[in-house]
């Protein structure tokens, strides 16, 4: 009886951790969505395990951070996987874009985590005067901030040549710079900081005002 009551307790144990592992290890940044769809969101963030229902007529357009691959699903039971979804009942089309896969999941989850700095690996001392190395590229001009909780001011500032920087007052959790009508220069070295939370990222040398996905804009800070 002990035997079972110890074995019973590990696996209620083990079940925990696994939960508690994908708490806060978003796979999925939802691009656009039908009205009316419960639980789901533009520009949210959703776990593997995760699913909804999409009725007739209704659709949803999904980002997956690690695969950068992006789906249009048309009706059925969605749910969320870890590099792709499993539908069924509805029709998907997948279509993989180019983005900074391994390191814009990693990302998120530090940011998720509310550090304060988010960091790929541990910093090391820079020289003095050594520009920082990028920890994201992005691969369009215009990038999409997304925040993980609420501030005033988002400040970009040039690394690799002389500029002034920009700030930007923030009023909601995602801030478009298409919208501001910023472009960044492809090419180009930028740190963007929200409070304390800072990240370096790099805009792709092929870089322009066009993309097909979320994905290929997406910073989260």
């Amino acid at each position: 009886m002990a035997r079972n009551i110890i074995g019973i307790g590990l696996a209620i144990a083990v079940a925990f951790t696994a939960h508690q592992s994908l708490a806060g290890e978003p796979s999925v940044v939802v691009e656009s969505i039908s009205p009316g769809v419960a639980g789901v969101e533009f520009m949210g963030y959703l776990e593997p395990g995760q699913s909804f229902k999409l009725g007739p007529g209704q659709s949803a357009t999904l980002g997956y951070l690690a695969s950068c691959i992006k789906e249009t699903i048309n009706g059925g039971i969605v749910t969320i996987g870890k590099r792709q979804s499993k539908v069924a009942g509805g029709k998907v089309e997948r279509l993989r874009v180019e983005c900074d896969g391994g390191k814009l999941i990693l990302t998120a989850e530090q940011a998720g985590k509310s550090a304060v700095t988010v960091f790929r690996t541990a910093p090391r001392k820079a020289k003095p005067g050594a520009i920082p190395k990028p920890q994201l590229t992005i691969f369009a001009t215009s990038p999409l901030v997304s925040l993980t909780w609420k501030a005033k001011f988002l400040k970009i500032e040039r690394l690799d040549k002389k500029g002034s920087p920009m700030t930007l007052d923030v009023t909601a959790l995602v801030t478009d710079l298409a919208k501001h009508s910023i472009k960044l220069e492809p090419g180009g070295i930028y740190r963007l900081t929200v409070g304390k939370r800072k990240l370096v990222i790099k805009i792709d040398p092929l870089a322009d005002d066009s993309s097909e996905s979320v994905l290929q804009r997406l910073v989260r800070l």
